[in-house]
């Protein structure tokens, strides 16, 4: 198992396929399972080297339980570790929600490593930290992983159809998770001045049920960025039905 060393915290990752390379960061508590099983890996395999990382505190990385352990310089370093390891000078990036969301920092930090950006489901403008209380997947998370399956399960129940995503998310660590989210919950947003200077061509979708608005702005606030919605999904059915998105999401990387 290929694993990257970003400040002596273990990053898990497995690479696949030939071509350019094309590093895929799932969201939180996701993991590259999920993508293959809803179908977007086999054909992104076909055309990319694809390198599927596992985010600090998921899957087979290492499992901080310290707050601090995930801020997102440091989130911003485990993919740089990765492309270090497997000596890749720039690769496209595709990332979902907490995916999209280090897509964005990784564009502002470090451009040079990057060729595109395909980022979904996710803006760079959360607004000021904001009371932890309020949050609803910090409650599930502090009540443990049952809780916070069920909760999905609440907002989109055909999540689930994989059950072996589901028992995944049960055997996730919730301390780890727990401790992620806080120090997610406590950092301000990027800046619009800060992503208006993203000088890598970009993709930004949406479920049309899942408040696209802040990220169409966000496309057009970037350089080189377009925005595309996509009609009946909310923010989970905009990552399970991957064949609404995936013809776009070729088609642009095709085209960079």
């Amino acid at each position: 198992m290929p694993y990257a060393d970003s400040s002596n915290v273990r990053i898990h990752y497995q690479t696949e396929g030939s071509g350019p390379p094309l590093l895929i960061h799932p969201g939180f508590v996701a993991s590259g399972e999920e993508w293959a099983e809803v179908g977007y890996l086999a054909p992104l395999q076909a055309h990319y080297r694809v390198i599927v990382l596992e985010p600090r505190g998921q899957g087979r990385s290492d499992h901080p339980h310290d707050p601090a352990a995930y801020t997102r310089e440091r989130r911003v370093a485990d993919v740089l570790a990765v492309l270090d390891a497997e000596r890749i000078d720039r690769a496209h990036f595709w990332g979902y929600s907490m995916g999209a969301a280090m897509g964005f920092e990784c564009g502002v930090a470090a451009p040079a490593r990057f060729r595109s950006l395909v980022l979904g489901g996710n803006h760079p403008f959360d607004g000021e930290p904001g009371a932890l209380e309020d949050d609803s997947f910090l409650t599930w998370l502090e009540a443990g992983m049952a809780a916070v399956v069920n909760g999905i399960a609440q907002i989109a129940p055909d999540y689930w159809a994989s059950a072996s995503a589901r028992e995944r998310w049960l055997a996730s660590d919730a301390q780890a998770l727990t401790a992620a989210r806080r120090q997610r919950l406590t950092e301000p947003d990027l800046g619009e001045g800060a992503v208006a200077a993203i000088p890598v061509p970009a993709l930004l979708y949406a479920g049309a049920r899942d408040e696209p608005e802040p990220i169409a702005r966000t496309a057009y606030l970037m350089q080189q960025a377009t925005f595309l919605g996509l009609p009946g999904s909310n923010h989970l059915q905009a990552f399970i039905r991957s064949e609404a998105i995936l013809p776009y999401a070729l088609a642009f990387l095709a085209g960079v």
